[in-house]
C-alpha cells in the first residue's frame, strides 16, 4: 500500500477543525438543553461523597439521598436569606429609566 503522508495530515487537520467548528455552534443552539443538564451533573458529582458517607455511617440508601437532598435544600434556602438584603439594597440604588414619549 502507498499513502501520501503531506496529503492525509491537511486533511486530518480540516477534518478536525470542522468537527470543533461543528461541536461549538452545536453546543451554542443547544445551550438551553445542555445547561440544567450540565448543572445536574455538577450538583450530582457534588453531593456523592456525601451520600456515600452517609451509607457508610449506617444509612440506607434512600434515607441517606433524602437528607442529602434537604441539606441542599437548607444550603439552597440560606443562600438566598443571606444574598436577598444586598440584592434589595442594589436594585433599590440602581437608577430607574425614565421613559419620555
Amino acid at each position: 500500500m502507498k499513502t501520501v503522508t503531506g496529503n492525509s495530515s491537511v486533511i486530518g487537520v480540516l477534518i478536525g477543525g470542522a468537527c470543533i467548528f461543528i461541536i461549538v455552534f452545536g453546543m451554542k443552539y443547544a445551550a438551553s438543553t445542555l445547561s440544567p443538564i450540565l448543572l445536574a451533573v455538577v450538583i450530582a458529582i457534588s453531593v456523592d461523597p456525601l451520600i456515600n458517607w452517609l451509607e457508610l455511617k449506617g444509612l440506607s440508601s434512600g434515607l441517606a439521598l433524602l437528607v442529602t437532598l434537604i441539606m441542599l435544600f437548607l444550603v439552597t434556602v440560606r443562600s438566598c436569606w443571606i444574598t436577598s438584603p444586598a440584592l434589595v439594597s442594589c436594585w433599590r440604588s440602581s437608577p430607574r429609566p425614565r421613559w419620555h414619549f
